[in-house]
């Protein structure tokens, strides 16, 4: 009983922040990927499509949130 303990094992309840960021970056990367020559009006159309929220894809796009509302905005008023 005087031997070594090997270190607790991390739950997967610690690791599921770390994993989410993870997971959420390799999905604005795809996004990103599908979208990749697209004009700006259809890459905001189709991330918005695919549950992106408006901030969500200014960031991806390197745009404002406002800018991407009143593409959407215009989009559905066509």
């Amino acid at each position: 009983m005087g031997g070594k303990r090997s270190p607790p094992k991390p739950s997967q309840e610690q690791d599921a922040p770390q994993a989410s960021v993870f997971d959420r970056r390799l999905v604005n990367v795809l996004a990103l990927i599908a979208v990749k020559g697209e004009k700006q009006a259809d890459q905001i159309l189709t991330l918005s499509a695919a549950g992106f929220t408006p901030a969500e894809i200014a960031t991806l796009l390197r745009t404002t949130a406002n800018t991407v509302s009143v593409t959407l905005y215009q989009a559905k008023t066509k």
